[in-house]
């Protein structure tokens, strides 16, 4: 199979305070029962603070748009926390009940420009995320001191 681009999909809807900049960082989840697509994305305000909403689309016509989630789906981190600058998607499984979504967390600094690390946050709906707590499920590493991040999850068994 070749890759085929389409064009745009989806932009943002700039009508809202927190959807001024991108659509970025596409990360779907086939829900089979409902046989749709919803793709998570990050998007920004005007000060570049990213949260993560959705859109369900028709895997066979992945322009029709069935539906968007009303808000952001997980917003930024407290103050001081690895992801307090914003959150963009990684990954996302199923796990009994429960999905995990995997997210880059960003943080801008002073003498760098910005740290990411892996946060995760976890649903019973695939419509609201919890974190599951404030500081990175990938902590640095003397070798990755501000990048440790976007994760690609795969469940095995």
């Amino acid at each position: 199979m070749r890759f085929e681009k389409k064009g745009l999909i989806l932009a943002p809807n700039k009508s809202e305070w927190w959807q001024q900049h991108y659509a970025i960082l596409p990360t779907p989840y086939h829900i089979h029962e409902l046989g749709l697509i919803r793709i998570f994305f990050a998007t920004t305000c005007v000060n570049k603070f990213g949260r993560l909403a959705y859109v369900d689309v028709n895997p066979n016509k992945p322009f029709d748009i069935i539906n968007k989630s009303d808000g952001f789906v997980l917003d930024v981190g407290i103050d001081g926390a690895f992801d307090d600058c914003g959150v963009n998607p990684s990954s996302i499984i199923k796990v009994d009940d429960n999905y995990f979504l995997y997210y880059a967390g960003y943080q801008r600094h002073f003498k760098t420009p910005y740290s990411i690390f892996t946060g995760l946050a976890v649903s019973d709906d695939l419509a609201t995320f919890k974190r599951v707590k404030n500081t990175p499920i990938l902590e640095r590493t003397t070798e990755e001191l501000s990048l440790r991040s976007a994760p690609s999850v795969v469940r095995l068994g």
